[in-house]
């Protein structure tokens, strides 16, 4: 899976747009910075695109009063949730149907997916996307830097941003984010950024948009109603025990088929042994063909697979609880309702 999946997505980046209002030459770019920022997290078989657990469809539809300025929320004991939304979706068009939530190495975002696919590169839909971002509090965004870029991913060529001022958001500064001053919505791979209080900047990124959409409208309602606050995300599984000498690297929940035929959600922990190579993921989803990968188990309970992934080998912190057959024991799937998964994640 991990060399067809990695083949695919080259093909991907590099290939032409289909017909549309967006700049092919520029998609193709956009498509290679898009990939080299989450090509670790997409070829590693553990961590995927993170879908939010409580938001449905149907609230997704359904516009909320949003605070124009960002408070203190309730603190997250993050020794127990492992996944923490930093932002929320308030509006969305009827288009849009999946929500998704990150928190690790390849950023902290809510991405939202359409429903059906504006084109086709191959076999793979061009859906509508929007990642929803906010910088932490007391961080200014930097002009030649979005959001969700990694200074160990650099990007060769890097273009040049400018700021094109836009509509206010909430009464507050906002601009566009573009590589041609001229053209604002960045033919069609579009930045918004605007500020939500004194000492926070909360940041749009929207592409593959339908051409027969009022972008800007779009957009501008969709940031109007976001929300940025701290919220554990509940997840389908908790672990009784996770031996200590481990850091959280990543964690996600996605709430869609990762690839065509795949599982209708699934959900990851990514961690590692600080001061040496051991990296250890935690996969959990309803059955489906499992491709073979460096260094994964997988165990079928009930009607979900577990899987547990070791591509250094098995790390010394695992040995007083039996290896990765410990582990397994210690690990409890809450099944497909979410009204039974848990924040308490890490018992």
């Amino acid at each position: 899976m991990t060399t067809d999946l990695t083949a695919a997505l080259t093909d991907l980046a590099q290939a032409s747009a289909p017909p549309s209002s967006i700049d092919a030459a520029r998609a193709r770019a956009a498509g290679r910075r898009r990939m080299r920022l989450r090509k670790a997290a997409w070829t590693s078989g553990i961590i995927t695109v993170a879908l939010a657990a409580t938001l449905t469809p149907a609230a997704l539809m359904i516009p909320v009063d949003p605070s124009p300025a960002a408070s203190d929320p309730p603190a997250v004991d993050r020794s127990r949730s492992p996944l923490v939304s930093r932002v929320e979706f308030g509006w969305l068009p009827s288009y849009f149907g999946a929500v998704s939530y990150n928190e690790g190495y390849h950023g902290v975002f809510a991405d939202a997916r359409g429903t059906e696919p504006t084109g086709h590169v191959g076999e793979f839909g061009l859906m509508p996307t929007v990642v929803l971002s906010a910088y932490p509090r007391g961080t200014e965004p930097t002009p030649d830097r979005l959001v969700n870029e990694s200074l160990d991913l650099p990007t060769p060529n890097p273009p040049r941003w400018h700021q094109v001022p836009a509509p206010a958001v909430n009464k507050r500064p906002a601009y566009w984010v573009t590589e041609d001053a001229a053209d604002p919505l960045n033919g069609g791979d579009i930045h918004l950024r605007w500020q939500v209080a004194r000492d926070q900047w909360v940041e749009i990124h929207a592409y593959y948009l339908p051409d027969d959409a009022p972008k800007q409208e779009v957009v501008l309602r969709i940031a109007a109603a976001a929300r940025v606050g701290d919220r554990a995300v509940p997840m389908p599984f908790y672990i009784t025990g996770m031996p200590a000498g481990f850091e959280l690297d990543e964690a996600n929940l996605l709430r869609r088929p990762f690839l065509p035929g795949g599982p209708p959600w699934s959900a990851g922990l990514l961690y590692f042994v600080p001061g040496t190579t051991y990296t250890l993921g935690i996969g959990v989803s309803p059955t489906a063909p499992q491709e073979p990968s460096r260094g994964k188990t997988c165990w079928t309970v009930d009607a979900f697979d577990l899987c547990i992934t070791a591509v250094n080998g098995v790390p010394p912190a695992l040995d007083a609880i039996g290896g990765l057959e410990g582990l397994r024991s210690r690990i409890t799937i809450l099944g497909s309702d979410d009204r039974n998964w848990t924040t308490d994640v890490l018992r």
